[in-house]
């Protein structure tokens, strides 16, 4: 297994896609989403601490990360399968490995670096929580990858694959967005972001996603609160102002909606079963697709 995870490494490491990725997610995490110096209020930074810092970078970086790692997987699979190569099975499950690894350690080493760029001004984060966290990091990489890997295993990479494969990235990634318009064609009633009805399954729905389940894994390994969105804009609305009564987000909180009355699929560990869940239908799809030699 591990000689296989190095394996895939080695030979990601040497191909222009993962870099192109790797550059850009750069270029975005410092250009787009100014990621060495957050503004982070002085409010929030009481209520959290340092720790903020690290939860605001994993919550700039996750996006692309979840892009990234699925359309690498798609696109190093689909071409595993153009080629007559044997044992092309193995050498899917070593690419997924190897994009897994390399996309692992650029992640972890962007919130190395903004951390250590920020102790100045917000003091140094919990260092026995990092390990956990690189852990969920890493497992939340593995599954993007496996997911675009997986997709491309059914759709292929012809004109009608990559239409496909592309319309189910979209709906992944923007999955909050169209569980919002299911639930008001279903319902037949109008939906505010701002004030979210307490529907369990509309809930559920919007933290399903791998992007959405990290948000709820991270949140929870730092004592946010049970939401699947972003720890600042969850912190901000669960601790207002001192003077101020009440703060609106369209952060989905579990305990500031159901007040203490939530299902228990809600749970915050049912995130941890949801992400194995992705994961092993990934993996599973994948090895029932590939041809074994």
């Amino acid at each position: 297994m591990m000689e296989h995870s190095i394996r895939g490494i080695r030979k990601e490491a040497h191909r222009y896609p993962i870099w192109v990725a790797t550059i850009l997610s750069t270029l975005y995490y410092f250009g787009v989403r100014d990621g060495v110096r957050f503004g982070i209020s002085r409010h929030i930074a009481d209520i959290v601490g340092p720790d903020m810092v690290v939860l605001e970078a994993i919550n700039a970086i996750s996006p692309t990360v979840f892009v990234g790692g699925m359309l690498l997987g798609w696109w190093r699979v689909t071409a595993i399968l153009e080629s007559d190569a044997e044992g092309r099975r193995t050498d899917a499950f070593e690419m997924c490995a190897g994009i897994t690894g390399l996309l692992s350690v650029f992640v972890i080493g962007i919130v190395v670096v903004t951390v250590c760029v920020n102790i100045p001004r917000y003091g140094v984060p919990s260092l026995v929580l990092l390990l956990p966290l690189f852990a969920v990091t890493v497992a939340y990489t593995a599954v993007s990858t496996v997911i675009g890997a997986a997709i491309g295993t059914v759709m292929g990479r012809s004109i009608t694959g990559r239409v496909g494969a592309g319309f189910t990235f979209i709906i992944m990634l923007f999955q909050e967005i169209f569980a919002n318009f299911a639930y008001v064609l279903i319902s037949n009633t109008s939906l505010n972001p701002f004030n979210q009805p307490a529907d369990p399954v509309l809930f559920f729905f919007h933290r399903s996603s791998p992007l959405n389940l990290y948000n709820v894994l991270t949140n929870w390994l730092y004592g946010i609160g049970n939401s699947s969105s972003a720890a600042y804009i969850t912190t901000k609305q669960l601790y207002p102002r001192p003077g101020v009564h009440e703060v609106r987000t369209n952060a989905y909180i579990v305990q500031h909606t159901f007040d203490g009355s939530a299902p228990w699929f809600l749970s915050e560990w049912v995130g941890l079963l949801l992400m194995g869940g992705w994961f092993v239908a990934s993996v599973g799809l994948m090895y029932w697709r590939l041809p074994s030699s």
